[in-house]
Protein backbone atom coordinates (compact mmCIF):
# COMPACT_ATOMS: atom_id res chain seq x y z
CA UNK A 1 0.00 0.00 0.00
CA UNK A 2 1.11 3.52 -0.71
CA UNK A 3 0.04 6.22 1.73
CA UNK A 4 -1.28 9.29 -0.04
CA UNK A 5 -0.31 12.64 1.39
CA UNK A 6 -3.27 14.49 2.84
CA UNK A 7 -5.37 14.04 5.92
CA UNK A 8 -9.09 14.73 6.08
CA UNK A 9 -10.02 15.23 9.71
CA UNK A 10 -8.79 12.10 11.42
CA UNK A 11 -8.91 10.00 8.26
CA UNK A 12 -5.94 8.97 6.14
CA UNK A 13 -6.40 7.64 2.63
CA UNK A 14 -4.48 4.58 1.52
CA UNK A 15 -4.13 3.39 -2.06
CA UNK A 16 -5.79 0.02 -2.42
CA UNK A 17 -6.43 -0.81 -6.07
CA UNK A 18 -6.33 0.84 -9.47
CA UNK A 19 -9.04 0.49 -12.11
CA UNK A 20 -9.36 1.71 -15.68
CA UNK A 21 -12.35 3.77 -16.79
CA UNK A 22 -13.69 0.70 -18.59
CA UNK A 23 -13.58 -1.34 -15.35
CA UNK A 24 -15.31 1.43 -13.37
CA UNK A 25 -17.91 1.79 -16.14
CA UNK A 26 -18.67 -1.95 -15.98
CA UNK A 27 -19.09 -1.77 -12.19
CA UNK A 28 -21.38 1.28 -12.47
CA UNK A 29 -23.53 -0.30 -15.19
CA UNK A 30 -24.05 -3.36 -12.97
CA UNK A 31 -25.53 -0.91 -10.43
CA UNK A 32 -27.96 0.50 -13.04
CA UNK A 33 -26.07 3.79 -13.52
CA UNK A 34 -26.78 5.64 -16.79
CA UNK A 35 -24.14 4.99 -19.44
CA UNK A 36 -22.55 8.44 -19.64
CA UNK A 37 -19.24 9.74 -18.32
CA UNK A 38 -20.77 12.22 -15.89
CA UNK A 39 -23.04 9.67 -14.17
CA UNK A 40 -20.28 7.05 -14.08
CA UNK A 41 -17.82 9.58 -12.64
CA UNK A 42 -20.31 10.62 -9.96
CA UNK A 43 -21.01 6.97 -9.10
CA UNK A 44 -17.26 6.33 -8.80
CA UNK A 45 -16.74 9.34 -6.52
CA UNK A 46 -19.66 8.45 -4.24
CA UNK A 47 -18.44 4.87 -4.02
CA UNK A 48 -14.91 5.66 -2.84
CA UNK A 49 -12.94 5.91 -6.10
CA UNK A 50 -10.58 8.79 -6.77
CA UNK A 51 -9.90 9.81 -10.38
CA UNK A 52 -6.20 10.22 -11.22
CA UNK A 53 -4.09 10.80 -14.31
CA UNK A 54 -1.04 8.58 -14.88
CA UNK A 55 1.66 9.09 -17.48
CA UNK A 56 3.30 5.96 -18.85
CA UNK A 57 5.47 5.67 -21.97
CA UNK A 58 4.61 9.23 -22.94
CA UNK A 59 0.85 8.61 -22.81
CA UNK A 60 -1.51 10.00 -20.18
CA UNK A 61 -4.32 7.74 -19.05
CA UNK A 62 -7.12 8.06 -16.54
CA UNK A 63 -7.32 5.59 -13.70
CA UNK A 64 -9.51 5.31 -10.64
CA UNK A 65 -8.00 4.46 -7.26
CA UNK A 66 -10.15 2.68 -4.68
CA UNK A 67 -9.58 4.35 -1.35
CA UNK A 68 -9.85 2.77 2.04
CA UNK A 69 -10.33 5.11 4.97
CA UNK A 70 -8.88 4.54 8.37
CA UNK A 71 -9.87 6.45 11.48
CA UNK A 72 -7.64 6.98 14.47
Amino acid sequence: YEILIGLVGSEMCIRDSEYTYEQIRAKALRHNVSDNKFQIGMWAQFNGYMKCKRKRNGKTRTIYVALQRLTY
